[in-house]
């Protein structure tokens, strides 16, 4: 009862950390300048600082849990984990390092997620993508129960391959054993837009 105790302690404190010191700064911003459209230079690398310092602290705890470790050698592109014979996953067997090291790269994913919007350059955006799929990679061999960061992955995506890639990702999440349910509705937003296109071609074509 207690290490559950303590575990829900750490994963309700991790929360309130990212809610009130580091997404609702953005959110609040954004909402005061019309979605980030009409920031000075001055405001906009302020903007910039906070989403550093804030993955600066996401990634000092990930450090923190060093020995837990962080291993992209079993992952590919489209999030299957494939097991090394010589070395095999790592074993998370203390629940609360392994929910701190979950959201903890959830949350650097989603942050440089944000970052996205700030980069100047073509080249700098998908480096950008690159990294944060990476990390949304990175929390499903801690937790490959969870679908939530194929979620993430999909807003990735975007309209990759018509959006194929990005449905893949969607469809991922909901037949996972912990499904994200706001993915359902981004499913069929997809499929929508897709279904429009294709009748918008049509159309065109007659």
């Amino acid at each position: 009862a207690g290490t559950a105790t303590t575990s829900s302690y750490i994963s309700g404190a991790l929360d309130i950390a990212w809610r009130k010191g580091s997404y609702e700064v953005l959110h609040v911003s954004r909402k005061l300048s019309k979605n980030g459209q009409d920031w000075a230079p001055s405001e906009r690398n302020m903007i910039k600082a906070h989403l550093a310092q804030s993955f600066g602290f996401y990634q000092n705890l990930c450090l923190s849990f060093d020995s837990f470790g962080s291993d992209f050698e079993h992952q590919v592109t489209y999030g299957y984990l494939a097991e090394d014979e010589k070395k095999p996953i790592r074993s998370y067997d203390d629940n609360a390092k392994r929910k701190t090291m979950f959201k903890c790269h959830m949350f650097l994913g989603d942050l440089t997620r944000y970052q996205i919007e700030f980069a100047v350059s073509k080249d700098e955006k998908e480096i950008l993508s690159k990294i944060a799929k990476k990390y949304y990679l990175e929390a499903l061999s801690v937790d490959p129960s969870h679908g939530q960061p194929f979620n993430q992955l999909a807003a990735l995506s975007g309209t990759q391959c018509y959006g194929i890639i990005a449905a893949y990702y969607y469809l991922r999440c909901l037949t996972s054993e912990q499904k994200f349910e706001a993915a359902e509705g981004n499913l069929k937003k997809i499929l929508d837009k897709a279904s429009k296109t294709q009748m918008n071609g049509h159309k065109d074509g007659k």
